[in-house]
């Protein structure tokens, strides 16, 4: 059986991978636990690794093909950026941390202090430009298949996008769309908590342009159903006001506004047309009383009645013909 050095994380995490599998590096503490047992002494590393573990690196780690170089970039320079603007983690230290996962995976790439370019410096500016036009290429591609909902090979675009330009905020936009099953940004808003939780959104927020980061605010609160001619996402376009203003009633607020005076005149009118019946109670009901008060011994209380009676009956019938005039 394979030997390790407990005092020594590579050593013992290489340990785990022959022992285990990949499959503990894939799981949300699982690789922690066993450090916990096996190098209970690695307490500051075990402690870098479970932060690893809760980002999904451990898991981008294990799942990326151990002979594509591209795709081992692009970890990489995802890693570096999340540990170190994300996470404020020294440089130093995440490419110690890195580089230790990749020999563990075999890798033939590693991480180095010029790692925040994201692409390496040896390639010439022809080059840049060849994987910047290559990589919009497969975006657009990838648009077309996320449109129609075909999540698994829209993503597939993307990769390749990204394992051609590290650093290219589109590809990790549109990788937060499919994740989030969003076929085009005029649905974001819809998701907007799921979106500004999602690491690529974070990271493509991070390499964004200005321009770029405002059309992506837009979509966050303003639903936009506008696209370029080929498709893709209109991040570059001059910006239309599409924000409502709330000072100038809207036609629905208009419409709302007028039912509300339709119902409140329907009920006026209908207490106008039971004041006349009220009035002409009130009426019937003084003279009688006052009838009845002429042909009593002692009629001062029932002529103080029949005073209150037609007060009352003169005063509904004022309200009745301003209401009727109304």
């Amino acid at each position: 059986m394979h030997e390790y050095d407990s005092n020594d994380l590579k050593s013992t995490l290489m340990y785990i991978k022959v022992r285990f599998g990949t499959e503990p590096f894939m799981k949300n503490g699982r690789v922690v636990a066993l450090l916990f047992d096996l190098a209970p002494e690695l307490n500051k590393e075990r402690n870098m690794i479970e932060r690893f573990s809760n980002l999904g690196i451990l898991e981008e780690f294990a799942t990326t093909d151990a002979a594509n170089n591209g795709l081992q970039k692009r970890v990489i320079a995802k890693s570096f950026t999340v540990l170190t603007e994300e996470e404020y983690i020294l440089p130093n230290i995440v490419n110690e941390y890195i580089n230790i996962l990749a020999e563990v995976f075999g890798w033939s790439e590693r991480a180095n202090n010029s790692e925040k370019e994201k692409i390496s410096t040896e390639k010439s500016s022809d080059n840049v430009v060849d994987n910047k036009s290559s990589a919009d290429n497969l975006i657009d591609r990838g648009i077309v298949y996320l449109e129609n909902g075909e999540w698994e090979k829209a993503n597939e675009f993307f990769e390749k996008a990204l394992a051609m330009d590290a650093k290219e905020p589109m590809a990790y936009f549109c990788k937060m769309m499919v994740e989030c099953k969003i076929k085009h940004p005029s649905e974001i808003s819809n998701f907007s908590a799921q979106v500004c939780n999602n690491p690529n959104f974070k990271i493509a927020y991070k390499l964004g342009t200005t321009e770029f980061k405002k059309e992506i605010d837009r979509y966050l609160t303003v639903k936009n159903d506008s696209k370029q001619s080929n498709g893709k996402p209109n991040f570059a376009a001059p910006q239309q006001n599409n924000t409502v203003n709330y000072s100038q009633p809207t036609q629905v607020q208009y419409n709302a506004n007028r039912n509300t005076n339709i119902q409140n005149s329907s009920s006026v009118t209908q207490i106008s047309n039971k004041s006349p019946k009220l009035s002409l109670f009130l009426g019937i009901a003084t003279w009688i009383i006052l009838i009845i008060a002429l042909m009593s011994e002692d009629g001062s209380f029932l002529f103080f009645i029949t005073l209150i009676l037609s007060i009352s009956g003169l005063v509904s019938g004022i309200k009745a013909v301003k209401n009727k005039g109304a």
